[in-house]
């Protein structure tokens, strides 16, 4: 069997609308993907830890994954041409975090994370009221021995 050979620019990217316009941004590259990994590991073990009630405990090595200046850098890299776009456009820092989040989150993750991440202005989505519900109630499959009311 043989491998066909990858053809990385069969990818053109993704594109948001962003203050009536629309911006195309590259894909991202090999080495944002990497980072970005080890970034999610990291909050994924934050949002385990929170979900067990406990205090969320990193390793020293976790706590500095991304200074400020490797954050902006990303950031640049994300959005390729789109960054200037956006800066020339007047864009608000908040609209080119959301977009190069999106980009990376199109590519480290999945397409449909990346457009709830987009619609939801970079916010995490409320659960919906069904899971909501589920998650409050408890079955243990046991009769309860509460006696009801009279």
């Amino acid at each position: 069997m043989a491998f066909k050979a990858f053809r990385e620019s069969a990818d053109t990217g993704i594109t948001l609308p962003i203050n009536g316009k629309k911006y195309t941004l590259p894909p991202i590259s090999a080495r944002i993907g990497a980072e970005m990994l080890d970034y999610f590991t990291i909050a994924a073990k934050v949002a385990q830890q929170q979900q067990a009630g406990a205090e969320p405990a990193l390793a020293a090595e976790d706590m500095e994954i991304l200074s400020d200046a490797d954050e902006r850098r990303m950031y640049r890299e994300a959005l390729g041409p789109a960054w200037d776009q956006l800066v020339d456009d007047g864009a608000s820092f908040a609209a080119l975090k959301l977009a190069a989040m999106t980009n990376i989150i199109h590519y480290v993750r999945d397409p449909e994370t990346a457009e709830a991440y987009f619609n939801a202005g970079g916010k995490a989505p409320a659960p919906n009221r069904a899971a909501r519900r589920t998650a409050t109630r408890t079955r243990t499959g046991a009769a309860t021995t509460t006696k009801p009311r009279a």
